[in-house]
């Protein structure tokens, strides 16, 4: 993060006066001590240190149950030594079927906060030479941490609920399938609080482990009632208050291809909320000149007059501010064209992806509430996502007057050509379907971007086969028409569908990957279950990432009262994730989201697309480099980073995919002064190692 060299020593010593409150907020620590055994008062899990033997079953620990799931293949032990003990209980699983448990209960009172804590440890497991039913690609990357599920046990077992293959509790605690702790190769403490259900007497505590090659082993388990004051901490020195948020500029006038006058005026917006707009940094490019010094340039935003008739045809034009703390903001470039309408031209490949010639980083929303010829449209949703970063609609089904609105609020609109797929029987008989019925007689609205389908390897049934030859053809007819008459639109292909994901992709030019992991697995599955399946199938297109914003219905059947899954912390953490493995695009499919029904979900939606946005430049077009590395630790298996390199600067990405803190120490080659980018914080001086920690499911974006 560039921040202006006028800052005095003086100035950052005072900002370490303040900082130790501030970093305390955003849980910036090195741990110095912590215990799992939280409060003084006695556990209400019985043998929770699980020394002692059950007294019908002397092979196993009093209290405690093992299980699986199903067929699921899982070894369950009670093995020695444990942590500071004799006896612990341990879960081991050889490949990715796996899923096993040991089970306790308690006596709790409703509506109550409780704390469990416990110690646990984790190590790789050795795959058997045979993977069973298990899919191997689920084990590309490392394993993940075990998952402590939470549920009630009803006084009348018939209202329990409906189990489902992988979770047989029936009524579940938030959130649906268990917390993912952080994978600790070393004896490490984990604690969580949380309030029982209306009506609830009986807790029931699994601690699980499912769905990658692992083994864990647990002891010291504790349930106390109340939440258990945190661990002593200390914020790391090196740390100090600075505004490292950039500003924004958005919303572009005149909108994107709109055809306008000859004296239209050319104006953007800007947002920001540290230090201020620093006016003298402000930079607007004519098709490609200079002509800042004629803008009028406030701390709300920046305004071109037309200085004399703009000559017919294209214009383009980029805009950049910076802050007074020295934060370059977005860039924001577009076309527009005086007495013609113009088209987008999107050119994807693997190692870019250019917008009318510029460097662009698709940033999608599936949203029922921004899609304007849905029933649920909000307007104030599309102009929030197109404020917030979001560059691209997935439209469901649109109409010209839709596709309107989302150019007047510069954001973009694909077709979807699904519907009209299954009628491509000939070519004439798709030309008939996609351009006289279907979305595609839109095609030439200068909002689109491009054609989508969903799922077009499923139009003739949806079962997990090859692929027929029948739906071969029809798409082979689809895509010849719609390249005779729109070859500079490319097809993007939201496929799921593994066995007919290879023989459909010739037909599409963008592989739009989507298999939803939460809640049955590890969030992190969406490498090995989506990201990298994809990339090994299909190794020659532009991959985009469709991620997770809901449960799929998941929350109603375990009878729970929030519904929504993944937490809004685990959505963010897919898609900084999606962004570590490589993806060439984002996108959220986030259909019945809404700030009335979800607001907390909604929020973390427009943050992804804030931060993305500010990294769009080397996402699209930097290095990958690797000149800082994570120092070895109990948790640092949690954490997954990716480092780009783009003009000198270096960004890096870190996502914990853990539902635990994890203190890190980064290293480097040589001595950096780094900061964290939107959370005000910034090195006091250059060093070539510092720490942090990481929240639950944290993500950080470092500069320097």
């Amino acid at each position: 993060m560039n921040m202006k060299s006028t800052i005095s020593d003086q100035r950052l010593h005072s900002s370490i006066m303040h900082a130790s409150l501030a970093l305390a907020g955003a849980a910036l620590w090195i741990v110095l001590a912590a215990s799992a055994d939280g409060a003084d008062q006695p556990s209400l899990l019985a043998n929770g240190d699980l020394e002692t033997a059950d007294a019908q079953r002397t092979d196993l620990p009093a209290g405690f149950k093992p299980g699986r799931i199903g067929k699921h293949d899982a070894e369950m032990t009670w093995a020695s030594p444990g942590y500071k003990s004799n006896r612990c209980i341990a879960v081991r699983t050889t490949d990715s079927s796996g899923l096993g448990y040991w089970q306790a209960m308690a006596a709790v009172k409703p509506t109550t906060t409780y704390t469990i804590s416990l110690y646990y440890r984790t190590a790789y497991a050795e795959p058997a030479a045979t993977a069973g039913a298990g899919n191997l690609l689920y084990n590309q990357g490392r394993p993940g941490g075990p998952n402590l599920e939470l549920g009630m046990l009803p006084d009348d077992l018939s209202d329990s609920g409906k189990p489902a293959p992988w979770s047989d509790i029936g009524i579940a605690l938030h959130p649906v399938g268990g917390l993912f702790l952080p994978l600790a190769t070393e004896w490490s403490p984990f604690r969580y609080t949380f309030t029982t259900r209306t009506g609830q007497t009986k807790l029931i505590v699994k601690l699980r482990l499912c769905h990658y090659a692992q083994k864990v082993w647990f002891d010291k388990v504790s349930l106390v009632e109340g939440a258990t004051p945190s661990p002593e901490l200390l914020a790391d020195p090196l740390w100090v208050q600075y505004d490292t948020t950039p500003p924004a500029v958005f919303r572009p006038s005149p909108s994107p291809n709109s055809s306008v006058a000859g004296d239209t005026e050319i104006s953007v917006m800007f947002g920001e909320k540290g230090t201020g707009i620093d006016v003298n940094t402000a930079e607007i490019l004519f098709d490609g000149v200079d002509v800042t010094a004629r803008a009028i340039v406030t701390a709300d935003g920046l305004t071109l007059p037309a200085a004399e008739p703009l000559t017919p045809g294209r214009h383009s034009v980029k805009v950049t501010v910076a802050d007074a703390a020295g934060n370059r903001g977005n860039t924001l470039a577009w076309q527009f064209g005086v007495g013609k309408t113009l088209n987008n031209r999107l050119v994807a490949k693997l190692d870019s992806t250019r917008l009318n010639g510029e460097p662009f980083f698709p940033i999608g929303i599936y949203a029922y509430a921004c899609h304007p010829d849905d029933g649920r449209f909000r307007e104030d949703h599309l102009e929030q996502a197109a404020d917030a970063g979001f560059n691209i609609v997935f439209n469901t089904i649109e109409k010209r007057q839709g596709l309107d609105k989302e150019l007047a609020h510069g954001i973009m609109g694909t077709l979807n050509i699904t519907g009209g797929l299954n009628n491509c029987t000939s070519p004439a008989a798709a030309q008939a379907a996609l351009f006289e019925k279907g979305q595609g007689r839109l095609a030439d609205h200068p909002c689109v971007i491009a054609f989508w389908a969903d799922d077009p390897e499923n139009i003739e049934d949806t079962k997990a086969t090859p692929i027929s030859d029948t739906t071969i053809a029809k798409m082979q007819n689809a895509r010849t028409a719609l390249k005779d008459r729109f070859p500079y639109i490319p097809s993007v292909f939201a496929i799921s569908n593994l066995p007919r994901l290879r023989p459909a992709m010739p037909y599409g030019d963008i592989l739009l990957s989507y298999r939803y992991a939460v809640p049955h697995y590890h969030p992190m599955k969406i490498n090995g279950y989506t990201i990298a399946a994809c990339r090994t199938m299909v190794p020659d297109k532009p991959l985009w990432f469709l991620s997770q914003a809901f449960d799929l219905g998941y929350g109603s059947r375990f009878k729970l009262a929030e519904p929504m899954r993944p937490t809004p912390e685990e959505v963010r953490a897919m898609a900084f994730y999606g962004l570590v493995c490589g993806i060439n695009g984002y996108a959220l499919y986030a259909n019945y989201l809404n700030a009335k029904d979800y607001p907390e979900h909604w929020t973390a939606a427009l943050d992804i697309a804030k931060h993305i946005r500010h990294i769009a430049e080397p996402l699209t077009v930097g290095e990958d480099v690797r000149t800082v590395h994570l120092k070895e630790g109990p948790g640092a298996g949690s954490i997954f980073c990716r480092e780009l390199k783009l003009d000198g600067r270096h960004t890096l990405i870190a996502v914990n995919m853990s539902a635990g803190a994890v203190p890190v120490t980064w290293r480097f080659g040589q001595p950096v002064r780094m900061a964290v980018m939107f959370e005000n914080r910034t090195m006091k001086k250059a060093a070539d190692t510092v720490s942090d920690v990481f929240d639950p499911w944290g993500v950080r974006i470092y500069q320097w």
